[in-house]
């Protein structure tokens, strides 16, 4: 499981919101309900946007790199300076300490500089950046914060993100902020104990846990990252190291067999908890179960939201609570729990007998104002799930019958693969792709008199012919990279990640068979908009709402169809010139400013605050909802639509989804009052909030 930033129970980590250092008394007594004290997210998994990125930490690395570069000391003496004043007033526990410490060294003389990597794994975290002239730390500096003079949009991502991850997990100054050894003597181990570090990473943890354990002890070192694995066994091979064993995870498997004392996770549940389906968690957490031992411990390390008066952005994060409970419903009892600083928090449990564990009782769902801030926790599951659909091998299956149909212009395979996304349908993944790859198989099998019923509409039509053009040449793409039936050049560059993002919200938003499963229309009329209508649709995507809303409010409305993807608003203008839509403008906004400066009668958020509420930077949030009561008129609507949490023998995965209660507590705080709730699919919610007089 790799400890990497890249969609439980019923809020209870919302104490943390507040801020304020939380402490538990009986580490049994865990509360059945959780009080809101702050508009803060309570769970933070890295920011899709650059807001991290400052002034002073591109000014201190732009510096770095000349003096890598160059070989003189004065731009890495001036770095320094630079990072003197940015820590922590910036970002507390990220990787300015580690460039930091480059500096220092580039600046000591070269006694210092041996005793700077007297240890000998500082030592080969020093000699993988330094080699060849320091080619890597120079990558690093150049890629992550922008300092080419041309975007290389062609580089492959793994490789960026594993670098991410070694100088900050393997960072020589982490015990400065983390204060590992203080979470290390926490755990106890003894000599000759077995140790599962599941997310080891580079195995910052992995080789300091084989020193406490002795040769006699073993400890695994797991992640899913082929890298790490690879730096790993490198590591070992060098220092002859015989007690460590690395393992190649799966993202539902630990994959350890032999029974362990100790099974750590160090910044990695928050991950799990938001990107992992319900059922991977669940088989996650059984193969943990299956092999820690009858008295083994569980631990937890995370970091915890602390407000930027007391500390700094320091990166991803989770309330405590929200663990504690949810590992409650999971059969663990939280026996222990330290804090050596601000932000980060050791949990240590055990098991109970399962008559022990509680069982998981359906939540109300509320429909008006009431009391937005008190949220009973009754379950395990997670408040919110943001990772996108998996393919599974039968919907890869069915993905390689449509396209060799296509290719082969063969019916039986169309035919068949036709028949198998509607199965797919009903017991993978309800309201996805999955409608509209029957949509097109539909047309492909139709008679050619009764294809035209399938076109009908500009906005289908269009979409069609998107799709359909060239002898399906989108459409056969499409299949390509999304279910890698073939190898694409391209898939894991930037290049390959922005088409891929452009063609999966395409397909799925502008999808002529939303309406069956959304019941778009009946959301639509819940607005109540009218003629002269000004809204803004924010998160617009390809427009699927915008020509509707358009439509409604007339050539004296006007509808701003908003998104930070400019692939996006081309397409809206593209459209609105092709079918001479005039009250329709397309602004490509930021993450913290919807970009519109006139005064709406409604703003319109769908399937997106779900990523605003864990993705933006606390400030970032602040910064979006201001721009949103900016451009709402005093007695205007804010309306936001979401996907609810939905038992799976109700409803099969159906996307990205949260909790409607932290929406609601959340804008309470930011002056928004619930007023109107309605759901008329049992996966799609509509809230709709006035701002408080």
């Amino acid at each position: 499981m790799s400890s990497r930033t890249l969609f439980s129970c019923y809020a209870a980590a919302l104490l943390v919101a507040a801020g304020a250092s939380q402490t538990f008394g009986d580490p049994l007594e865990v509360p059945d309900q959780v009080t809101v004290k702050s508009r803060a997210s309570i769970i933070h998994l890295g920011s899709l946007d650059s807001f991290d990125i400052t002034e002073g930490g591109k000014q201190a690395a732009r510096s770095l790199l000349e003096s890598l570069e160059t070989g003189k000391k004065e731009p890495a003496a001036a770095a320094l300076d630079i990072y003197k004043r940015i820590i922590p007033n910036e970002n507390f526990g990220g990787e300015y300490t580690a460039l930091q410490w480059f500096c220092e060294y580039l600046l000591s003389p070269e006694p210092q500089q041996k005793t700077l990597r007297s240890d000998r794994f500082t030592d080969s975290f020093y000699e993988f950046f330094a080699a060849t002239n320091y080619t890597v730390l120079k990558r690093y500096l150049s890629r992550k914060y922008h300092l080419a003079e041309k975007e290389e949009k062609g580089v492959d991502q793994t490789e960026e993100r594993f670098l991410e991850d070694f100088i900050l997990f393997n960072n020589p100054r982490r015990e400065v902020w983390e204060k590992s050894s203080k979470l290390i003597d926490c755990l106890k181990l003894k000599e000759g104990q077995v140790v599962a570090d599941v997310g080891s990473g580079p195995g910052y943890f992995s080789f300091k846990f084989a020193e406490r354990v002795g040769k006699k002890g073993r400890v695994y070192a797991i992640d899913t990252n082929p890298r790490h694995i690879e730096y790993l066994n490198s590591m070992i091979a060098k220092h002859t190291i015989e007690n460590v064993e690395p393992v190649r995870a799966k993202d539902d498997d630990i994959g350890v067999q032999q029974p362990v004392d100790l099974v750590y996770m160090c910044s990695l549940y928050h991950i799990i908890y938001a990107h992992a389906s319900e059922a991977e968690k669940d088989r996650l957490i059984g193969s943990i179960k299956r092999v820690l031992k009858k008295d083994g411990i569980f631990a937890l390390v995370d970091n915890a939201l602390v407000q930027d008066t007391e500390l700094p952005y320091h990166g991803p994060f989770v309330a405590k609570e929200l663990l504690v409970i949810q590992m409650r419903y999971y059969g663990f009892k939280l026996v222990d729990y330290q804090q050596f600083t601000p932000q980060r928090y050791v949990l240590l449990f055990k098991q109970v007998p399962p008559e022990e564990t509680p069982v998981a009782r359906p939540l109300p769902k509320p429909k008006t104002a009431g009391q937005e801030h008190v949220l009973p926790i009754q379950t395990g599951k997670s408040l919110l799930h943001l990772a996108e659909f998996k393919c599974s091998d039968a919907g890869i299956a069915a993905a390689r019958a449509l396209l060799d149909g296509l290719e082969k212009r063969d019916r039986a395979l169309v035919q068949s693969a036709w028949e198998q996304f509607g199965h797919l349908n009903t017991v993978e993944n309800f309201g996805g792709e999955y409608t509209a790859l029957q949509y097109f198989c539909e047309y492909f099998l139709a008679p050619a008199g009764r294809q035209a019923r399938f076109v009908k509409g500009d906005l289908t039509q269009d979409y069609f012919q998107f799709f359909h053009d060239n002898d399906w040449a989108v459409l056969k793409e499409y299949l390509k990279r999304k279910y890698e039936l073939v190898d694409m050049p391209d898939r894991m560059t930037k290049v390959g990640f922005e088409r891929m993002n452009f063609l999966e919200d395409f397909i799925l938003f502008n999808n002529p068979r939303r309406e069956a499963w959304e019941k778009t229309s009946k959301i639509i009329q819940s607005l109540r908009l009218r003629k002269g209508f000004k809204i803004a649709d924010v998160g617009s995507g390809p427009g699927y709402y915008t020509f509707q809303f358009a439509k409604i409010v007339g050539d004296e409305g006007r509808v701003y169809a908003i998104d930070t993807n400019n692939d996006h608003t081309d397409y809206v203008n593209r459209f609105a010139r092709a079918h001479g839509v005039r009250n329709v403008t397309a602004i490509t906004s930021k993450a913290n400013d919807i970009a519109v400066s006139d005064k709406v009668d409604c703003i319109f958020l769908c399937s997106l605050f779900v990523v605003i509420y864990t993705t933006d930077i606390e400030y970032v949030k602040d910064q979006f909802m201001d721009s949103l009561k900016r451009s709402l008129k005093p007695d205007g609507t804010l309306v936001i639509a979401d996907n609810d949490i939905v038992d799976a023998p109700t409803l099969p995965y159906h996307g990205p989804y949260m909790d409607r209660r932290l929406i609601i507590s959340q804008m309470k705080h930011y002056g928004f009052r619930l007023v109107e709730c309605n759901q008329f699919t049992p996966q799609r919610y509509v809230l709709k909030f006035k701002l408080e007089k």
